[in-house]
């Protein structure tokens, strides 16, 4: 059994309308309506709570069920919320990163991503050929001096998806894009069109770029959207 936070994107005209628009909304991805493509079993609102933009803290049509902060809502009309807050602040620390990054690359030989190193692994599998691959790809001097710079332990586990030498290939411009869009999706998105979409909509499972396409194009779709759609957080249960 797991849980997820799902984004709903609701055309709604008042709060009281929420709990039964969400329902609605939800209704056709029930896996007890519909075992093989069903999503979720129980529904509440989520405690992820959206920023609320400065002057509509008193807005009525803001959605607060569990929280007493003034500044955060569970939902409302997307022209309420502050979503340019928080992607602005990752924006800022992913460009830092990425520099950072570059400024340590340049003062090292050129390194390999994991995935050269795991070429023999593909032909011969086995524990041996995974650890020598490990160890080669760790002991570049980049990323010796990497897990120096973070105090990060020797036998740090490196797959490709957190592989930095590969992480930190994407340019800048699309680095930074990629690290905002995750500020506002969550782990869902459900449209205000009903559809649904997850990271799975996006590739396969050993596929680790799925990930990243599918908040950029949520963050994208959130962005697109009208000023009178409303935005709730939703935890399911599956």
């Amino acid at each position: 059994m797991s849980k997820a936070t799902v984004t709903a994107c609701l055309n709604l005209l008042e709060s009281r309308e929420v709990t039964a628009a969400i329902a609605d909304a939800l209704a056709p991805f029930d896996l007890a309506e519909d075992p093989e493509s069903g999503r979720w079993d129980s529904w509440t609102m989520s405690d992820s709570l959206f920023l609320v933009a400065a002057g509509n803290e008193n807005d009525r049509r803001l959605v607060r069920i569990d929280t007493d902060d003034p500044s955060r809502c569970e939902g409302g009309p997307k022209v309420l919320l502050d979503l340019d807050t928080g992607r602005a602040a990752a924006a800022d620390a992913a460009a830092r990163e990425w520099d950072a990054w570059a400024e340590l690359a340049a003062a090292h030989p050129p390194a390999l991503p994991l995935s050269h190193f795991l070429i023999p692994f593909w032909a011969d599998p086995g524990p041996q050929t995974i650890a020598r691959a490990r160890h080669a790809h760790a002991d570049q001097p980049v990323m010796r001096a990497f897990r120096a710079r973070l105090n990060l332990p020797d036998g740090t586990i490196w797959q490709e998806e957190n592989d930095p030498i590969m992480r930190y290939a994407t340019p800048r411009e699309d680095f930074v894009r990629i690290r905002a869009a995750r500020v506002i999706p969550t782990g869902a998105l459900l449209t205000a069109e009903g559809e649904w979409f997850d990271d799975e909509s996006f590739g396969d499972l050993d596929d680790w770029r799925r990930v990243d396409r599918y908040y950029t194009f949520a963050d994208d779709y959130l962005r697109g959207l009208g000023d009178d759609v409303w935005l709730i957080r939703v935890l399911i249960h599956y």
